[in-house]
Order: structure tokens, then C-alpha cells, then sequence
């Protein structure tokens, strides 16, 4: 939990740090296909919704700080014993977005590090029942925005997500390791300040 307050914190200074020159910030909301790109997991979970909320500030006139913290929770059957399991993921992103401007579509590219907290439950006897851990991962972003009206944007957007989290330290984890990396396509909806 320390993580995500470092982060959070680190992120909304940046954002405050920034808006002290800038007369842009974007918040939106996001919904996204999420496709989860290790197999294991697909067998499990298979893809589903990851839900996010974005805040972005003008740094200069192509450079764009962003924070953002999204959920993706989803339940599956284990695939050795067909027990049933849930998992909630939690990311945390920080980075830069570098945007193009073309009227009122705005292409962007993207890249930031991301923190994020895993909670597994397990009704197979053969794991932990409960499993909750912090792990760290990168993310690359490509995307359109475009101007509604003044105030509003649409956001249609393409990021790919890699993040390993290690179980090491626990001997009834089968695969020790959890590969949450995967892609999401989406739409966000946001307004400007």
C-alpha cells in the first residue's frame, strides 16, 4: 500500500509541478478490452474490462505528464483442478505522452513505469488462498484524441502492458511467477481544465 501513496503522491506533484505553466489538464475516464498476453492467465481469466482514470497536464507544447490508476477484476476456474479463483489487479501509472496536434485530432505516443498490487483468492488446496503482492512494470501508450467541443475529448487509445510479479516466497504457488502484462483497446471520455 506504501507503493501506491509513493506513486500517487510522486504523480500529483508532477501534475502540480507542471499545471504551474500550463493552461491544459485533461482528466478522463477509460474503459478498455483488456487481453491479458500470457497464456496461463487467458486460461484462467481470460480477458476482460480494465477500467482506469487518467489525468494528464501540458508541459511544454508537445509534452504531456500523466498519472493514471485502473482496476481489472475477474473470477475463472483453476486449470489443473477447475477450482475457483478471483483476481483483482490494481495499476498505477506515471509517464510522459507525446502528443501531435492536427486541428482537433491529436495523435499521441506514450511511456511511463507502472506499480501494480495483485490480489488472488484460491479455492484449490493445492495454493495459497489468498496471494496479494506489489510488483513493478512498464507501459507503452498509442492513441487519438479528439476534440467533442472546447471542454470535452474523446479518447481512443492502444497500450501495451508489461508486468511480472514474483511469488518466490511461498512454496505452494505453483508457477511462483504471476505474468499480468497484456493489451488493452479502448475509449476514454474526459474534459479539460
Amino acid at each position: 500500500m506504501k507503493s501506491s501513496y509513493i506513486c500517487l503522491s510522486v504523480g500529483l506533484l508532477l501534475c502540480t509541478f507542471f499545471n504551474l505553466y500550463s493552461n491544459d489538464i485533461f482528466v478522463e475516464g477509460r474503459a478498455a478490452y483488456f487481453y491479458p498476453t500470457d497464456a496461463t492467465f487467458r486460461n484462467i481469466y481470460h480477458q476482460g474490462s480494465l477500467f482506469n482514470v487518467e489525468a494528464s497536464c501540458r508541459a511544454n507544447e508537445k509534452i504531456y505528464p500523466w498519472v493514471s490508476m485502473g482496476l481489472f477484476n475477474k473470477s475463472g476456474q483453476t486449470v489443473a483442478e477447475n477450482t475457483k479463483t478471483r483476481i483483482t489487479i490494481i495499476p498505477l501509472g506515471l509517464g510522459f505522452k507525446y502528443q501531435f496536434c492536427w486541428k482537433n485530432i491529436k495523435p499521441y505516443l506514450g511511456m511511463g513505469v507502472l506499480a501494480s498490487y495483485l490480489y488472488a483468492q484460491d479455492d484449490s488446496p493445492f495454493v495459497v488462498k489468498v496471494r496479494n503482492k506489489w510488483g513493478a512494470g512498464v507501459i507503452g501508450k498509442f492513441g487519438l484524441m479528439y476534440d467533442i467541443t472546447d471542454r470535452f475529448f474523446a479518447d481512443f487509445y492502444f497500450d501495451y502492458s508489461w508486468t511480472r510479479i514474483d511469488f518466490n516466497d511461498t512454496t505452494k504457488t505453483v508457477g511462483r511467477t504471476a505474468d499480468i502484462s497484456g493489451i488493452a483497446i479502448g475509449v476514454g471520455l474526459g474534459f479539460r481544465i
